[in-house]
């Protein structure tokens, strides 16, 4: 399990917990997207390959281009997005 606090009224968040095996990409549609693999590792593509251990953490802005992961083998990951209440996206 994972838990996500943020001010009611303030803020709305989703949580999302994907298990993956192949490569996928994450869209930055919140105002702030996480993306914390939880017991795995996850290679960010690109032209300078990054690496995300387990419980490391991505953290994407608005706007931020799609990013492509890549799993070293099935991994869980979460994907949590946050707003400020009342975004217009």
């Amino acid at each position: 399990d994972l838990n996500v606090m943020t001010r009611r009224g303030r803020m709305t968040h989703t949580v999302e917990r994907l298990t993956v095996a192949a490569p996928l990409e994450i869209e930055a549609r919140a105002d702030t997207t996480l993306v914390l693999p939880l017991d795995g590792e996850i290679v960010l593509a690109g032209d300078a390959p990054e690496r995300l251990g387990p419980l490391d953490a991505l953290v994407l802005d608005l706007g931020t281009p799609r990013q492509r992961l890549e799993p070293a083998a099935g991994t869980i990951l979460f994907v949590i997005r946050i707003d400020r209440a009342g975004s217009n996206h």
